[in-house]
């Protein structure tokens, strides 16, 4: 080691002796308390996104179950006519019936937002909706020419004339978490 360092080093050791027993164990337990409460902001903000998409999951599957044995024809009209039932499904959502090729034959959108917002499901046949083994999955979406996203959780099913896809914008979700990480960072 140089002189140099050694130098440093006992100039900073002096430093920190010269500061009380008292006020180094008071900084040492201030600087562990905040330490932990990053981890456990972290740790719930993880969990509570983990939360939120499992029921976006649990409500776009449940939908589309209940959609793919149902005649897209008659759809729109039974659930007018409050003879259809979805479960759950937040104020936005997109449902989209497909051919075997991946085109749209008919669509509903539940949306604030405009049609062009949902997602682009154009080449998404058969064969891709039978991979993805009915999972849930998420797929940004362009919202605008500034190449700005949403994020939506799409779920795919086969049905007895193509497949149904029914998917929501997760940006109220995303909204939600990263609303309680902000209050946790000003609280901490």
């Amino acid at each position: 080691m140089s002189a140099e360092v050694e130098k440093e080093q006992a100039v900073k050791s002096s430093v920190w002796r010269r500061i009380s027993l008292r006020t180094r164990l008071t900084a040492i337990s201030v600087a562990v308390i905040g330490v932990l409460i990053a981890i456990s902001l972290a740790g719930t903000t993880a969990f509570l996104r983990t939360y939120l998409q499992q029921n976006t999951d649990n409500s776009i599957s449940a939908a589309a179950i209940v959609l793919a044995n149902e005649d897209p024809t008659t759809v729109e009209e039974r659930l007018a006519n409050h003879e259809l039932i979805l479960p759950n499904l937040p104020n936005e959502y997109y449902i989209a019936f497909l051919d075997p090729q991946g085109r749209i034959y008919i669509g509903f959108v539940a949306s604030t937002s405009t049609r062009e917002n949902v997602p682009n499901l154009s080449q998404f046949n058969s064969i891709q909706v039978l991979e993805t083994k009915g999972i849930p999955f998420t797929a940004p979406v362009k919202v605008n020419k500034k190449s700005e996203t949403v994020n939506w959780r799409l779920v795919a099913l086969p049905g007895p004339t193509g497949s149904v896809v029914v998917g929501v914008p997760l940006k109220q979700d995303e909204a939600i978490a990263d609303q309680y990480q902000a209050i946790g960072f000003a609280f901490s």
